[in-house]
């Protein structure tokens, strides 16, 4: 299992169901108690990393592995903590994961608008293979980007 650590970023570790209470507080769309947390770590498919700044959760990446693939659900930094290298840190040992379990591609989807997002994954050899119009509510609605990275053997 992958763990790193950049800065003053704490060791990223994989997140367990005994994590959940504390993720909860990340109020990641989705994740916003601990009884839905606990229900994802528990999955046979889910793969999450967290890490934490100062005894407080930072971010956290959710995927979930189908046969050689994996798609990341969430990865989520609380707002203090972007632009920091957190998001880095948590791709970094996704990527490194889904090599060990054989996966042969990454997928994922980010809002059109975040550009940040986009420009992280990018720098991760994450590349845009379509886009779903209007995908996300609000007003006005917005295009999903969907991205992939295909790893090396």
């Amino acid at each position: 299992m992958a763990e790193s650590s950049r800065g003053s970023f704490p060791a990223v570790r994989r997140a367990l169901p005994s994590d959940a209470d504390s993720l909860a507080s990340l109020d990641v769309p989705g994740l916003t108690t601990a009884a839905a947390w606990c229900a994802e770590l528990e999955r046979r498919d889910a793969l999450a990393w967290t890490w934490s700044e100062d005894g407080q959760p930072g971010g956290a990446l959710v995927a979930r592995r189908t046969l050689d693939q994996i798609e990341v659900h969430q990865l989520w930094v609380v707002p203090a903590h972007r632009r920091r290298g957190g998001a880095d840190l948590l791709l970094a040992c996704a990527l490194e994961e889904a090599r060990e379990v054989g996966a042969s591609e990454v997928h994922l989807e980010v809002r059109a608008s975040n550009q940040a997002a986009i420009g992280c994954y990018a720098k991760h050899g994450f590349v845009a293979t379509g886009r779903r119009p209007r995908y996300y509510p609000g007003a006005p609605r917005e295009d999903a980007v969907l991205l992939t990275r295909v790893l090396s053997s």
